[in-house]
């Protein structure tokens, strides 16, 4: 069976038990099938563990500070516990729906890197330094402190990220600068350590596409292990990023995210309505831009799912963002509802 999967990135609304639990509430009403818990992106990690150390041949690094969001006025916003992480995924056992828990590496660590800024890969602000042992080996611990605390919880898959690595490096986004100048092999070596960690433990791992198999080039540093699944977001933005044809000829499994999929709606492109229906219609096979048009280019041959992804976007208050996301959950599960 298809999966319609709501998609919510917590690290920058640090949501409380109550706000998820009204999240997947809402999810289960949609009709969808699980709910992906985004817990570090860029932000704060807003799920903190009772030991926060990670352990390296290097070192010992307190993850504590990057857990606690400080604001302009001095305002403290805390994260939630591993008790409350708990009590989020029995509840949505109880409620039938896939808790699917992820995280951030190698890119979009801004604010974990606030704390250890000698592992920022040179050129950008938000990425750790693939190209550095002891940084790589902070990532993965990291990763592996993670998996490790989920993986008795019967979660079938763990997203990693891996999306848009170190974007100020060319135009907001360095995999063509790292292609071209060879880093690309740190990457690849990268995210095959990554995988193998995460799929060690029993998951299905998760990351999105834009830097896998770039320009559909498995030859020249070799391939990212094809146990993933791509969360297929982008098939341009004047990139070189591989098809999903491709993908798949490779062996990967894609699950439509595509960009048309976020929300809430972005008014410079398409209004509340708009986004409504397209979000009614939308096609886990196919790539269907805001006009409604289907680019066969871009065609997902046995997709293994959909997801609506929101980045918290939708109200300054979190406790608003649950009821404030509804109409979007609603149309998106009778999309959902037409095909699986």
């Amino acid at each position: 069976m298809l999966k319609g999967i709501f998609f919510v990135d917590s690290s920058n609304k640090n949501y409380s038990v109550a706000v998820l639990k009204d999240m997947l509430d809402k999810t289960k009403k949609a009709g969808l099938s699980g709910f992906c818990y985004h817990f570090s992106n860029g932000g704060t990690i807003q799920f903190g563990l009772n030991d926060p150390i990670l352990k390296t041949e290097y070192g010992e690094y307190d993850l504590t500070p990057a857990y606690t969001l400080v604001k302009e006025n001095g305002e403290q916003i805390t994260y939630i516990t591993e008790a409350d992480v708990k009590e989020v995924m029995s509840y949505a056992k109880e409620l039938g729906l896939e808790f699917i828990p992820s995280l951030d590496v190698p890119g979009h660590m801004s604010y974990i890197l606030k704390y250890f800024p000698q592992f920022v890969f040179e050129g950008s602000a938000d990425s750790i330094n693939i190209k550095d042992p002891e940084a790589v080996a902070f990532a993965l611990a990291f990763v592996d402190k993670y998996s490790s605390f989920f993986a008795p919880f019967e979660c079938s898959y763990f997203g990693i990220g891996a999306d848009e690595f170190a974007q100020k490096l060319n135009n907001e986004m360095g995999f063509e600068t790292i292609y071209e100048n060879g880093d690309m092999q740190y990457f690849v070596d990268f995210m095959n350590k990554v995988i193998d960690c995460v799929a060690s433990k029993g998951f299905e791992v998760m990351a999105w596409n834009d830097g896998i198999c770039y320009n559909e080039d498995i030859e020249t540093y070799g391939k990212i292990d094809s146990r993933l699944n791509v969360l297929y977001w982008m098939p341009g933005w004047g990139r070189r990023v591989a098809s999903p044809k491709f993908l798949e000829d490779q062996g990967y499994r894609v699950i439509n995210c595509y960009h048309t999929l976020y929300v809430p709606a972005d008014p410079q492109h398409d209004t509340f309505e708009q986004k409504l229906e397209h979000l009614r219609n939308h096609r886990p096979d196919a790539m269907v831009d805001r006009k409604g048009m289907i680019s066969e280019n871009f065609a997902i041959k046995n997709p293994v799912g959909t997801f609506m992804c929101t980045w918290g976007q939708i109200d300054e208050d979190p406790a608003k963002c649950p009821e404030a996301l509804w109409p979007y959950l609603e149309a998106f599960g009778e999309g959902y509802k037409s095909y699986k």
